[in-house]
């Protein structure tokens, strides 16, 4: 893999960890927090990557098509970021899930979940994946 693509993979992995973080804080902030992801939140985020992450690296051939491999550690982050937002709403509180209204908009865990999975499939640029199916 060429300097290039590994480069954007990096550049996808650090922002799509920054809507996690964001994600996270929000939530954070329904709880009556200070509005922050925890480091270990965000530990745990990237120790997840790190085994896919690694395993996709490693299975990159000479003779691979670069794009398609790409899209390929896209669409498995897609799934392991899915994978986590879902289980903070299935640890989610009363008071994360009433959530709070302010300026006449409500915002709750499922306000929060929708706007960062749609960043993060945008940001990954996922709607290819979608029509080569």
């Amino acid at each position: 893999m060429d300097c290039t693509h590994r480069k954007k993979i990096v550049e996808q992995i650090e922002n799509v960890g920054k809507m996690y973080y964001g994600f996270l804080s929000n939530i954070n902030g329904l709880e009556g927090g200070k509005g922050q992801a925890s480091d270990h939140e965000m530990g745990q985020f990237y120790d997840l990557l790190n085994q896919p992450f690694e395993s996709w690296l490693n299975n990159i051939h000479a003779d691979d098509n670069r794009d398609m491999k790409e899209l390929e550690w896209r669409k498995t982050l897609w799934e392991l970021v899915q994978n986590l937002a879902k289980s903070q709403m299935d640890s989610a509180t009363s008071k994360v899930i009433r959530g709070k209204v302010e300026d006449q908009v409500q915002t709750n865990i499922f306000t929060i979940y929708n706007s960062f999975m749609r960043r993060v499939w945008n940001s990954l640029e996922l709607e290819v994946f979608k029509n080569a199916k």
